[in-house]
C-alpha cells in the first residue's frame, strides 16, 4: 500500500500535470483542439476532471484535497454539510452520474470525433437544464460558463452587443455578491489565469470588453452594517440609471435575488419602473447564481426580458464552478445572427458553451472542450431531477422543517445571533413555491461577549471543517472531544463593518437525502467546543488531514489462491457426485493451515449448495477476512483472456455466475470481492477486462456505490457499470419498460409490510398504490428470487394469511396476469442479453403459472423438450423477430452489457415481462442425453459472452 506521504504527493503531482500549472502558478492553455489531446485528458481520474476547466479557486490544497472553499471533488459522506451558500463536495448519486456520463462519452468517441461528441453531450444536458425548470416549452436559450463570476463577463459582453460600446455596469448589492464582481464589472480579468486555461493579470482590461465601460457600486448594507430597505435600494438604483443615462450611457444592471445572506434588491415595483422608462437603455440582469428562487419566478423574469445568472453549484449542491445564463427569447433572436465577439471573450468562453443555432458567435470561439464544466453541469443535473421528482408540498415541507430547527438551534445558543430575515417586499406578485421559505441562516459568534472578526471567523469555519479532537488540552472532556472530531462543512464568513457572519444554509441534498436535527445542533455544539478552547487551535498547521482516493495500479498479482469454485462444485452436485468426501478433504485442509483461504471458500460454497446457507456464509466470511481475491481453474496456461469479476460479499448466488459461462475455457477468471471501506489489492491482478457482479439488493447497494466511486481510477474497460444495475430492480424496470411498443409489464410497487397490511384491511385502496391494481395480486419478499415468498393473492382477505407466514419487511406487488395459452399450458422463455443481443437460454412448460426451470419437471415429457428445442433452434426465425423491436429497445434502455430476462407471452401476443436481472444463472449442465439440442445453443451463448470480453478488451489496450 502506498504511504499516507506518497498518496499525497502523487495526487498532488498528477494535480498539477492534469492542470497544467508550473511552478511560477501561471497555467498554459491546455485544452488543445484535437483528438489525440482530449482523448488522453477525459481519461484522467474523475476526481481530477472535476476540479479542471476553473481557475485558482478549484486548486486542491495536498495537505488535505479541499479546494479553497473546503470542499473535495469526491463523495465525502463523514462530513455533515450545510455549505450550500458557499460549495459542496459532490454527492454519490451526483459522482455516480458524472462517471458514467464520462463513460458515455469515451465510447461514443470511438466512432465520431471528440469535438462532434461533447458538443451533442452539451446540447442534450441544455436540454435537460431547461426540462429540470420548467422551460422546456419556453424559446429561451442557455449559455453554460464555469462559474457565476464567468457569467457576469458573458453578460457584459451581451449588454455591449445589445446597447452599444458605451456601457455603466450597476451592481446591486454590491457587497453582497462574489468578490470577482468588482472586476467583470468594468471588463477586468479578475484572478491569474482562466477557466480556459488562459495566463492573465488580475485588474487588466480584458482587451475590448473594459473599454467604454465603467461600473457603479450599490452596497446593501450601509457603512454600520445595517440592511438598506427596498425603498432606499429603490432609490439609489433609480439615481444611478438617470446618471449613467444623462452622460449618454446605457446599463448594464446587475440586480441580486438573492445574495449571500439571503436577500433581494431592488423591488419587483423598482424593477418594472426601470423596464418602462428605459427599455431600449436598460438590460436588467438576475443574479441568481445562488438558485434560492422557484422556477415560476425564473419563468416571468424571462418572460419580462431579463437575462438570468445561475449555477448549479449552490442550492443544488454540484461542485463548484458550474455557471449559466438564461437568456430570453427576444435577445436570443438578436444574438442568432451576430458573427464576431469582442477579442478577449475567447479568453473565458468555449464554442460548445453557446446554442448550436448561434453559429457565428460559436464560430469565433475557440473549440477547446471544457470536459470539467460538463461534469460538474451533469451532477447538477442529476441533483435537480433528484429535487424535483419530489412534489413541491414534499420540498415545502423539509424545508420548513429545516428553518424552525435552524432557527431553533442558533436561538439556544449564547454564543450565536441569527440575522433577520428579510422583509417581504410588498411589490412582489410571484409565487416563489417552495423558495418562499427561508434557506440561509447567517449569524454572527460573540467570544467573551466580543464578535469575532472576520479573521477569527475564518478560522473557526476551517476549524469547523476538520478534526481537531487532537488539539483540545488535556482537561476537556471525552465528550468535548467526540465533538471537536465531527466534520461540519458550513457556509464561509461574509464580512460585516463590526465583524463577520457564518451561515448555516438547506441545499437541495437537505431535501432529497434527509437531514437530521441532529447534525444542525452537532454544529452548534462544535462551535461552542472551539470558542472554548479557541487559543489551542491552530489549524491551517495541524489539522488532521482526510483521506483521498488515490490512483488504481495495474500490475500482476502473484500468489492468487486457486479454488474449486462454485461452477465447479454445482456441477459435481447437479451430476449427483457425492460432495461429503470433499468437504473432508478441505476440512483437513483447513485444520492443517488456518490460512488457507481458498479451501474455506470453497466449504462455504458445498455449505450453501447443501442447503446450509447460514452456514456457508459463516464460513464465507472468515475466508473473505483472509483474503478477498480467488482466481478460478483455466484450461489455457497461459490464458488467451483474463477476466476480473467484482462481486460482493453475499450468498454465492447473489453475484453474476459468469463463472459457469467461462468454465473450461481459455479465458482466466479471478474474483475479487468488494467490501465498502477496505483497500484493495495492491497492485491489482492483470486483467484485460473488469466485469461488475453485483446485484441490485439491500447487500449489494453498498457494494455498487463502492465500485462506482472507484471507476473512475480504473486501468481496464469495466462492463455492467453499477449506475445502471438499479434499473433492473422490479420497481425501476415498470417505469423503463412500461413506454415499449409490443410489450405489457404490470406496475409493481415496494410496500412497507404495515402498507400490504393496511391494503387487507381497506384502509388503503389498492388503485392508489397500483394504477393498474384489480385481484388477483403477485405478492413476493424484496429480494427474493427462485420463487421464494412468491404468491397469488385471489382477495384482501389473503393478505393477513400470507403475511403471518412471511416475516420479511418488504415486499413487491404486482398485478397477476393469465398468460397461459389455449392449451391451458404455461410458457415462460429465458432470454440472455449479450452486447446488445437477445440469445434464447431456456424454456419452462408448466401446468401452474409459478414456473421456473427446475419444477416444470422437463426431463419427464419429450413433447416439452421438443417444444423448447424448436424455441432454441429457431429463435431467430420465430421468437425473436416476432417480438424484434420490443427486444431491441429493452436493450436500449437498460444499456448493459449483460443481464437477462424471464418472459412470456399475453393472449394478445404482445411480450410479457415478469423480471430482468443481472445475476439470472447461465449454464451447460444439463444433461447431453436428456437434453441434446441444449449444447450447440448454450455453446453459441458462451461464445458470444467471450466475443464480447474480447471486443472489450481490444479497446482497452488502444
Amino acid at each position: 500500500m502506498w504511504s499516507k506521504k506518497q498518496r499525497d504527493e502523487t495526487q498532488f503531482n498528477e494535480s498539477k500535470s492534469c492542470s497544467g500549472q508550473n511552478d511560477a502558478g501561471h497555467r498554459p492553455d491546455f485544452f488543445m483542439s484535437g483528438q489525440q489531446a482530449t482523448g488522453h485528458f477525459i481519461a484522467q481520474p474523475l476526481e481530477l476532471l472535476l476540479a479542471e476547466g476553473g481557475d485558482p479557486r478549484l486548486a486542491i490544497n495536498p495537505s488535505d484535497n479541499m479546494n479553497s472553499y473546503g470542499c473535495r471533488p469526491a463523495p465525502r459522506p463523514e462530513a455533515i454539510t450545510f455549505a450550500s451558500t458557499t460549495a459542496s463536495s459532490i454527492s454519490e448519486s451526483a459522482y455516480m452520474r458524472a462517471a458514467q456520463a464520462r463513460f458515455d462519452l469515451m465510447r461514443a468517441s470511438a466512432t465520431n470525433t471528440e469535438e462532434k461528441v461533447f458538443d451533442a453531450c452539451v446540447a442534450q444536458m441544455r436540454r435537460a437544464l431547461k426540462t429540470c425548470l420548467a422551460l422546456e416549452n419556453e424559446k429561451a436559450e442557455i449559455i453554460f460558463s464555469p462559474s457565476g463570476t464567468d457569467g457576469q463577463l458573458i453578460a457584459l459582453f451581451i449588454a455591449r452587443e445589445m446597447l452599444g460600446p458605451r456601457v455603466t455596469s450597476i451592481i446591486v448589492a454590491s457587497n453582497e455578491t462574489g468578490s470577482g464582481t468588482a472586476f467583470t464589472a468594468k471588463g477586468q480579468h479578475f484572478n491569474t489565469y482562466t477557466a480556459q486555461g488562459i495566463s492573465v493579470k488580475k485588474g487588466e482590461a480584458i482587451a475590448s470588453l473594459m473599454e467604454g465601460t465603467t461600473s457603479v457600486d450599490i452596497p446593501l448594507r450601509d457603512s454600520t452594517g445595517a440592511t438598506r430597505s427596498f425603498e432606499e435600494m429603490d432609490r439609489a438604483v433609480i439615481s444611478a440609471i438617470e446618471a449613467a443615462v444623462d452622460r449618454g450611457d446605457k446599463v448594464l444592471l446587475q440586480t441580486m435575488d438573492s445574495s449571500k445572506l439571503g436577500w433581494r434588491s431592488p423591488s419587483q415595483k423598482c424593477l418594472k419602473e426601470i423596464s418602462m422608462r428605459w427599455s431600449k437603455d436598460v438590460q436588467i440582469v438576475i443574479d441568481a447564481c445562488q438558485m434560492r428562487l422557484g422556477r415560476n419566478r425564473i419563468k416571468e423574469y424571462l418572460k419580462r426580458g431579463y437575462v438570468v445568472l445561475l449555477t448549479g453549484s449552490k442550492f443544488f449542491t454540484a461542485p463548484p464552478f458550474c455557471g449559466a445564463l438564461l437568456v430570453p427569447p427576444a435577445i436570443s433572436a438578436r444574438l442568432a445572427p451576430v458573427d464576431k465577439v469582442h477579442t478577449g471573450l475567447g479568453d473565458y468562453s468555449n464554442r460548445s458553451d453557446w446554442p448550436m443555432e448561434w453559429s457565428g458567435i460559436r464560430s469565433s470561439l475557440p473549440p477547446r472542450l471544457n470536459f470539467g464544466q460538463w461534469l460538474r453541469w451533469e451532477a447538477a443535473i442529476e441533483e435537480m431531477r433528484v429535487y424535483f421528482a419530489l412534489s413541491q408540498r414534499e420540498r415545502l415541507a423539509s424545508l420548513q422543517d429545516f428553518a424552525a430547527v435552524v432557527a431553533q438551534c442558533i436561538e439556544n445558543s449564547p454564543s450565536l445571533k441569527l440575522l433577520p430575515q428579510q422583509t417581504p417586499d410588498p411589490a412582489d406578485d410571484i409565487d416563489d413555491e417552495e423558495m418562499a421559505v427561508r434557506t440561509i441562516f447567517p449569524f454572527t459568534v460573540s467570544r467573551a461577549g466580543k464578535l469575532l472578526s472576520v479573521d477569527a471567523c475564518k478560522k473557526l469555519y476551517q476549524a469547523l471543517n476538520k478534526d481537531v479532537s487532537g488539539f483540545l488540552p488535556p482537561q476537556a472532556s471525552v465528550q468535548e472531544r467526540q465533538i471537536a472530531a465531527r466534520l461540519c462543512h458550513i457556509g464561509q464568513p461574509v464580512a460585516l463593518p463590526d465583524g463577520a457572519v457564518l451561515r448555516i444554509s438547506a441545499g437541495a441534498r437537505t431535501v432529497t437525502e434527509g437531514w437530521k436535527s441532529d447534525d444542525v445542533r452537532a454544529v452548534v455544539d462544535k462551535i461552542e467546543v472551539l470558542l472554548a478552547y479557541f487559543d489551542a487551535i491552530d489549524v491551517p498547521e495541524k489539522a488532521q488531514e482526510s483521506t483521498a482516493l488515490k490512483p488504481l495500479s495495474l500490475d500482476t498479482y502473484k500468489n492468487i489462491p486457486a479454488r474449486i469454485g462454485m461452477a465447479g462444485l454445482t456441477k459435481m452436485a447437479f451430476d449427483n457426485i457425492p460432495l461429503k468426501p470433499l468437504w473432508d478433504q478441505l476440512f483437513q485442509e483447513v485444520e492443517k493451515n488456518p490460512l488457507n483461504a481458498a479451501a474455506m471458500m470453497d466449504l462455504a460454497d458445498i455449505a450453501q449448495i447443501s442447503g446450509l446457507q447460514a452456514n456457508g456464509l459463516v464460513i464465507q466470511s472468515g475466508a473473505l477476512g483472509l483474503e478477498r481475491l480467488y482466481r478460478s481453474p483455466c484450461a489455457s496456461v497461459p490464458p488467451r483472456l483474463r477476466v476480473l469479476k467484482l462481486a460482493a460479499p453475499i450468498e454465492m448466488g447473489g453475484n453474476t455466475p459468469i463463472d459457469f459461462i467461462l468454465e473450461g475455457s481459455d479465458v482466466e477468471l479471478s474474483t475479487l470481492y468488494i467490501v465498502p471501506g477496505t483497500p484493495l489489492p495492491d497492485p491489482l491482478p492483470a486483467h484485460d477486462v473488469a466485469f461488475v457482479s453485483v446485484p441490485d439488493s439491500e447487500a449489494g447497494r453498498p457494494v455498487l456505490a463502492e465500485i462506482d466511486r472507484l471507476i473512475p481510477h480504473w486501468p481496464r474497460p469495466l462492463l455492467n457499470l453499477p449506475s445502471r444495475i438499479p434499473n433492473l430492480n422490479r420497481d425501476e424496470l415498470y417505469s423503463l419498460l412500461k413506454p415499449i411498443s409490443g410489450l405489457y409489464i404490470p406496475m409493481t410497487a415496494r410496500l412497507a409490510r404495515a402498507q400490504l397490511a393496511d391494503i387487507g384491511h381497506g384502509r388503503i385502496p389498492l388503485e392508489g398504490i397500483l394504477t393498474d391494481g384489480v385481484y388477483p395480486l403477485i405478492v413476493r419478499p424484496i429480494d427474493s428470487h427462485a420463487g421464494r415468498g412468491l404468491a397469488k393473492l385471489e382477495s384482501p382477505a389473503d393478505i393477513d394469511s400470507y403475511l403471518a407466514s412471511h416475516p420479511e419487511d418488504f415486499f413487491f406487488i404486482s398485478r397477476y396476469i393469465d398468460y397461459s395459452s389455449a392449451d391451458g399450458l404455461f410458457r415462460k422463455y429465458r432470454i440472455v442479453y449479450i452486447d446488445g443481443k437477445p440469445y434464447a437460454c431456456h424454456m419452462a412448460i408448466s401446468e401452474q403459472w409459478k414456473i421456473w426451470y427446475l419444477n416444470a419437471n422437463m426431463a419427464a415429457s419429450s413433447a416439452k423438450r421438443e417444444e423448447e428445442k424448436r424455441f432454441m433452434l429457431e429463435f431467430s426465425q420465430g421468437f425473436g423477430p416476432r417480438h424484434g423491436a420490443a427486444l431491441d429497445e429493452i436493450a436500449r434502455k437498460i444499456r448493459l452489457e449483460y443481464f437477462a430476462i424471464d418472459c412470456a407471452e399475453t393472449k394478445t401476443g404482445e411480450l410479457l415481462i415478469f423480471e430482468a436481472g443481472n445475476t439470472m444463472i447461465v449454464h451447460n449442465m444439463d444433461p447431453p442425453t436428456v437434453y441434446p439440442y441444449k449444447i450447440p445453443q448454450m455453446n453459441k451463448v458462451f461464445e458470444a459472452f467471450i466475443a464480447m470480453l474480447d471486443k472489450y478488451a481490444k479497446v482497452g489496450k488502444k
